[in-house]
């Protein structure tokens, strides 16, 4: 490894990308001349942890150039053909390898252990062919230690330009702004375990103005589904910065905007034109017969698009704590604890109203219906169940004409239903 002057440290890793990587960080010591290695773990898209099982041996002819300032770490590792979570053929002759470096004023720590290290400001990718016929050693080199002449203790110069050993691509992408990192956070955040489940649950009010579907549910719903697009392509533009497309989080991501984009605003608009489409063929039809099944589409597409919502604000919210382990240990600097601890106890409070919220309106309605089997409606006559467009059943009363209204997830006001003292046939 060799890095020049002005280098605060410089990272190899053996592996295409930081996750699951076997990495070597150098940079100077609390001696002038001398550099630190440090072998370690990569974990994920943040400072890869001290691997203290790595049996390497710093070489002659590492330290710090006094004319020139170059660090140069000359390493033999004995545990890099199989570490903890992966492995390398040494005949390959196309092997997989990242680097990164961050520019700046010199460490001078002995500490391999070193935790403050500031993010790399450039990073990439190269593939290293292995074969003997590509990395014999040079002419006069050492077994023992082949950047040094046998027998001396002088370095044998590195010409890259006419070696055969490197191919394929390398690149210095551009690192994700801070800000970008916030907005992502935040906008997801307050999507997935605020604004979605809340909107959700003002279709539980008891009192809802008529078209609540069309004037209140949709227009939020739709607002927080802009709001989840823009904090989604922050988080695609990390992504592709950091190499990292194909991971959990992002996959994950990927499936639950598909499907709130694509699926649910579809489905609740097929969900309420069918309702009013049947409420309209159903008004001069006894009410009775309603109850009976003719809205048997409608109450599955009402099914359907309250728990597919449920499952993908469940989703989104655990895929936010599989954000923050991506992006780093809990107490780092990108994943500061009081940030988990807030989003944690939000979700827990705002997931608990929620089931609290339709536990109690499907026990009301249960006790509705009793009440209505058991004829004890009001007046004395017999009520009717009508649909409701979240896919449920409103109840009239009975012993007077009256207009039934229920609320709920997918729709908030009921068909009307027509009920005379004794019932009307």
């Amino acid at each position: 490894m060799v890095a020049p002057k002005g280098t605060q440290w410089l990272g190899l890793g053996q592996g295409s990308e930081m996750a699951g990587a076997n990495i070597f960080m150098m940079w100077s010591s609390s001696n002038p001349s001398n550099i630190t290695v440090s072998p370690r773990s990569g974990q994920g898209n943040f400072l890869p942890a001290h691997n203290p099982s790595a049996r390497i041996t710093v070489l002659s002819g590492s330290g710090i150039d006094s004319s020139t300032g170059v660090l140069t770490a000359n390493i033999r590792c004995d545990s890099c053909l199989d570490w903890s979570v992966g492995t390398m053929d040494p005949t390959n002759p196309s092997s997989s390898w990242i680097w990164s470096v961050h520019r700046g004023d010199p460490l001078n720590t002995d500490n391999q252990t070193q935790t403050s290290l500031a993010q790399h400001q450039e990073m990439g990718s190269f593939h290293l062919n292995l074969r003997d016929d590509a990395t014999g050693l040079p002419a006069g080199a050492s077994a023992q230690n082949p950047f040094m002449t046998d027998g001396t203790n002088t370095p044998i110069p590195l010409n890259p330009s006419s070696s055969s050993s490197s191919s394929s691509s390398s690149s210095t992408p551009s690192l994700p702004s801070n800000a970008t990192r916030r907005a992502h956070a935040t906008l997801m955040t307050l999507s997935f375990i605020l604004l979605f489940p809340l909107n959700a649950l003002l279709l539980y009010l008891p009192s809802l103005p008529p078209n609540a579907i069309l004037f209140i549910h949709a227009p939020l719903q739709l607002l927080t589904l802009a709001l989840t697009l823009a904090g989604f392509g922050c988080g695609v533009s990390m992504a592709r910065s950091l190499h990292n497309t194909s991971a959990y989080h992002p996959v994950i991501g990927y499936v639950v905007v598909a499907v709130l984009v694509l699926v649910q605003p579809a489905l609740g608009a097929v969900c309420h034109f069918r309702f009013r489409r049947q409420r309209g063929s159903s008004s001069s039809k006894e009410s009775a017969d309603v109850g009976k099944g003719s809205g048997s589409g409608f109450l599955t597409l009402g099914f359907a698009h309250q728990w597919l919502g449920r499952t993908m604000i469940i989703l989104g919210a655990i895929n936010g704590g599989l954000g923050f382990r991506l992006t780093g240990p809990v107490g780092s600097r990108y994943v500061p604890k009081y940030a988990v601890i807030i989003y944690s106890v939000v979700a827990g409070v705002v997931g608990c109203a929620y089931v609290a919220v339709v536990v109690f309106s499907l026990g009301r309605k249960s006790g509705r219906r009793r009440e209505l089997a058991n004829g004890k409606g009001e007046g004395g006559g017999k009520g009717y169940s009508g649909l409701r467009e979240d896919g449920g059943v409103g109840m009239g009363n009975g012993g007077r004409k009256g207009e039934g209204r229920a609320s709920g997830e997918g729709g908030a006001y009921a068909m009307n239903t027509l009920a005379n003292a004794g019932g009307r046939r």
